[in-house]
């Protein structure tokens, strides 16, 4: 699995081969999906950049309606 995405990360002017660790990150992305009950495809965390808290993100299992995309818009839009 390494060798794969070293090679389609190397066609990329973002990779530097021997630097990044993509199977690691992959790793912890498996593992965060896993604690929050995504499995399958696809899996959408909607959060602002920054001063993210449990109150404005949201978290969507399964494919997205309009209705709940504009419900995650919007509440990452609120003042906390």
């Amino acid at each position: 699995m390494k060798k794969d995405i070293d090679q389609a990360a190397a066609k990329t002017e973002l990779h530097d081969a021997g630097k990044e660790n993509f199977a690691t990150a992959l790793d912890k992305t498996d593992e965060l999906a896993k604690t929050l009950g995504l499995i399958g495809t696809p899996g959408i965390i909607v959060m602002p950049t920054t001063g993210a808290t449990p109150k404005n993100i949201t978290v969507i299992a399964g494919a997205v309606t309009d209705e709940t995309s504009k419900a995650a818009t919007e509440k990452i839009s609120r003042p906390l």
